[in-house]
């Protein structure tokens, strides 16, 4: 089963609509309605701006880790995380995370039984925090790096939808969902 993470990273414009999705965040600005939405992070960590779009998105499931947003999506699924350790585990209510959203995406992803995850806006290019030119961002992709191996360990293979990602380091452009930019 494959399961696309949309993030809100530029290259997410290009996710081409099909399959399951994980959307993160505000990632509805790019047009894409999401089949699962996930927010971890407090819903005052958001600006209205960005909470409108959230509110927009009507996905058919809701994840987060903050009863902050139960007002907003009562029927929503409240998970735990747990520090990423280096170790994949199978517990849908307690999900890895390192620093940023699509760590988490990933980790939620490999809960709900993907076989395939394509990374859609994880370009850690144009964000306010998360750039090469943070120093943190090297322990951040080296965190995503075992994420990576320990998911192809299981069987999960990952791949990037399009180039322009930091993520390049380690991984490809899957060729099936390649599109022309």
């Amino acid at each position: 089963m494959t399961y696309n993470i949309l993030a809100c990273g530029d290259s997410c414009a290009n996710y081409h609509g099909h399959g399951l999705s994980i959307g993160l965040n505000d990632c509805f600005k790019f047009g894409h309605k999401p089949n699962i939405l996930g927010i971890f992070n407090h819903r005052n960590r958001f600006t209205q701006d960005r909470i409108n779009t959230i509110l927009k998105t009507r996905p058919v499931k809701f994840y987060a880790d903050s009863e902050s947003w139960q007002k907003y999506f009562p029927d929503m699924i409240q998970v735990k995380l747990r520090s990423w350790d280096g170790h994949l585990y199978k517990t849908p209510d307690r999900l890895a995370h390192a620093h940023t959203s699509p760590f988490i995406g990933m980790s939620l992803a490999y809960n709900l039984g993907a076989t395939k995850i394509v990374l859609w806006g994880c370009d850690f290019v144009t964000h306010d925090t998360w750039t090469k030119q943070n120093p943190q961002m090297a322990i951040e992709l080296r965190q995503y790096r075992q994420l990576v191996d320990a998911l192809r360990r299981e069987g999960v293979k990952v791949y990037l939808g399009c180039k322009g990602s930091l993520l390049e380091e380690f991984l490809t452009v899957d060729i099936n969902e390649q599109v022309q930019v």
